[in-house]
């Protein structure tokens, strides 16, 4: 029996040259053929009677460049390789997989000073470690990739006193998914709280003087209207994210010219 090997290539995809050339060709040889919109990865077998020889698989990258006018762009045959963000490799007859990083990766993260909410690089933290839980098989590249991303963030300003509790957080909530503990919700109407909206800015008085504020001055207010209040049993401090230089610079909607809607064009299911 052939050794399986995993092998990529990118660029436009066409199914009907797949369907139509290579699998019927070749199927049988490939173990897994899974695509990406633009990229392809796939496990074939080579050597022995029912794998590729390296004619055959000359052959294979020749029929797939004998269709269309772009040519491919095809990996060597390896027991691991690089597909999107992942290194994939065949050890033992099982697939593994570890964190793949591009080496030209810039690693810009939010920096310290930056005017984006505090509490935003905690969704950050927990996001990229949940990712990398979910991408390493072996516990020791999780943590290695881990601790590359928090040299990162602290290249970018952030300090050990900030970072080292959100990491400590996130990974804990990570590995102990059924223990952590879950925010009670307060089956309150929509007339029983009170919403105080505000563009962020970190130079504001924080969310927390706010709320003494609230608990001091305005206690009239969560009294029963009964008793001459307005029934307020909770208020909210929200926030919305205002615009940056992105926002203010890139114009991401699409003009369309008058008499050339797409409208005239698609009428749905007319």
């Amino acid at each position: 029996m052939g050794t399986p090997v995993a092998v990529t290539w990118a660029t436009i995809y066409f199914y009907w040259h797949e369907s139509h050339v290579l699998i019927p060709k070749y199927g049988r040889k490939m173990i897994l053929n899974f695509r990406f919109v633009d990229d392809i990865f796939a496990i074939a077998l080579f050597g022995g009677d029912d794998g590729f020889s390296q004619d055959e698989f000359d052959e294979f990258k020749q029929d797939i460049n004998d269709f269309g006018l772009l040519r491919w762009e095809v990996n060597e045959p390896s027991t691991h390789v690089n597909f999107l963000d992942l290194t994939l490799t065949i050890e033992n007859g099982l697939i593994t997989s570890k964190t793949y990083q591009k080496p030209t990766n810039l690693y810009q993260y939010i920096c310290r000073n930056s005017a984006h909410p505090p509490w935003m690089m905690k969704g950050v933290v927990h996001s990229m470690l949940r990712r990398y839980y979910r991408q390493n098989t072996k516990e020791e590249d999780y943590w290695k990739v881990s601790m590359r991303f928090y040299n990162h963030l602290k290249d970018r300003g952030w300090t050990r006193q900030q970072l080292e509790p959100m990491f400590i957080a996130a990974h804990n909530k990570i590995i102990n998914p059924d223990q952590t503990s879950l925010k009670q919700t307060n089956k309150t109407s929509n007339r029983e709280i009170a919403i105080l909206h505000m563009e962020y800015n970190k130079n504001d008085i924080p969310r927390w003087e706010i709320r003494a504020i609230w608990n001091e001055t305005c206690s009239l207010l969560e009294q029963d209207v009964s008793d001459g209040g307005l029934g307020i049993k909770r208020m909210i401090c929200a926030y919305s994210k205002p615009k940056n230089l992105r926002d203010l610079l890139q114009n991401a909607k699409l003009r369309e010219l008058e008499g050339h809607e797409a409208s005239t064009f698609f009428k749905g299911g007319q």
